[in-house]
């Protein structure tokens, strides 16, 4: 799975750029935009996005998770 098409499930199980800014406090889609045009969420962000989905019950694949930081990770379901 390539990182780009990572970023865009992630985004994507939020409901869209808007929801996913809104879910980890931004003021504006922006930054969560950059996120999907570089494929790739910075490795700082890890706790903001990990809070968000543990607080609204956002199941993501570990695979698809760790690629979206640009790790490699076994195919495991995790509540993120």
């Amino acid at each position: 799975m390539s990182q780009q098409n990572a970023v865009r499930k992630i985004v994507a199980k939020f409901g869209g750029l808007k929801k996913a800014a809104a879910a980890l406090g931004h003021k504006n889609h922006s930054t969560i935009y950059g996120w999907v045009r570089s494929g790739r969420i910075p490795l700082w962000r890890q706790a903001e996005l990990q809070n968000a989905l543990v607080r609204l019950q956002i199941e993501i694949p570990h695979e698809t998770y760790c690629a979206a930081f640009g790790h490699k990770g076994k195919s495991e379901s995790a509540v993120a």
